[in-house]
């Protein structure tokens, strides 16, 4: 809301958007920063073009300690597309007039995976938080609860990275409806160094922490679920985090599934052939010398 009122009601005449280069600028900041400038007009604001100035890492602010504006960090951005869509914010941080028509393009051509729930009375939510609190959780005792860090990657789950909940109180249950199988996984932290997702087709009795989020669905749409999880593991989705994640490249590095779920959906056989080749393969190759040999597939 601030930001349409902000849009409508003010000329933005520069922004200077430092989140990028907040490490460098700032000794232990996390939080994101940028310099706004702007007046109070009232009328006729939203023709106006922002000077908009993405600065980015580069060897000078390493080396001299100096801010360069290079030339892809200048941009000049009309006010109406960033009051008409309000994603649009993140893609002006690291994208171009190009990557505004591509998302633009996906986002009319496809449905999102929301309505791909919907449609298909799809569950979500996230997993328990098993901190000490009020809430009884007899519902969950002795069935096993996963590691959120090693039993969950790309194309990857082991159900033997677990081990048996035995809590009778904890502070939050979650949807208790979410823990059936079959579903696909989420991590909530992606790989920093690329930017993909981390999810993994599932089909054992578990339970699992917050760090973890579920859509569940049944037998009949696990080629659903093994095409969300191509997809989400993808490169393309990995474009789209850096283009229109929130928290990627900004702040604290994680997904926000909210987001997610507002990103394309495209149903293909052939997605679910390789989802399904590509983990088998990891189930037996994770961790081995023979690794390396499915890194193409991936």
């Amino acid at each position: 809301q601030f930001r349409k009122v902000l849009l409508s009601e003010c000329i933005i005449l520069q922004i200077i958007e430092l989140s990028s280069v907040r490490n460098v600028l700032f000794k232990k900041v996390h939080a994101p920063a940028v310099v706004l400038m702007f007046k109070h007009n009232g009328e006729n604001c939203l023709n106006n073009k922002i000077s908009y100035f993405a600065l980015k890492p580069n060897i000078f602010f390493k080396l001299f300690h100096i801010i360069v504006i290079q030339k892809n960090d200048a941009k000049y951005v009309q006010q109406k597309i960033l009051y008409n869509n309000d994603w649009a914010w993140k893609v002006t941080v690291y994208g171009s007039s190009w990557d505004m028509e591509t998302i633009q393009m996906l986002k009319s051509k496809y449905p999102s995976i929301d309505k791909i729930i919907k449609q298909n009375k799809l569950l979500t939510g996230a997993g328990i938080s098993d901190n000490d609190g009020k809430f009884d959780a007899e519902c969950y005792m002795n069935k096993k609860i996963i590691n959120s860090k090693s039993a969950v990657d790309m194309f990857y789950f082991n159900v033997n990275e677990s081990k048996i909940f035995n809590k009778k109180h904890i502070y939050r249950l979650g949807k208790k409806e979410i823990f059936h199988p079959p579903f696909c996984l989420l991590r909530k932290g992606p790989n920093c160094s690329n930017y993909r997702l981390r999810a993994a087709y599932a089909d054992e009795d578990i339970i699992f922490r917050e760090a973890i989020s579920a859509i569940k669905g049944n037998e009949d749409q696990k080629k659903i679920l093994l095409c969300l999880v191509g997809l989400l593991n993808s490169s393309l989705f990995a474009y789209l985090n850096l283009m229109l994640g929130s928290s990627i490249g900004i702040e604290r590095e994680q997904v926000f599934m909210d987001e997610v779920y507002k990103y394309p959906f495209v149903y293909d056989d052939k997605i679910v052939e390789k989802v399904e080749e590509i983990q088998l393969k990891m189930k037996f190759f994770k961790n081995t010398l023979f690794y390396d040999n499915i890194k193409n597939d991936i």
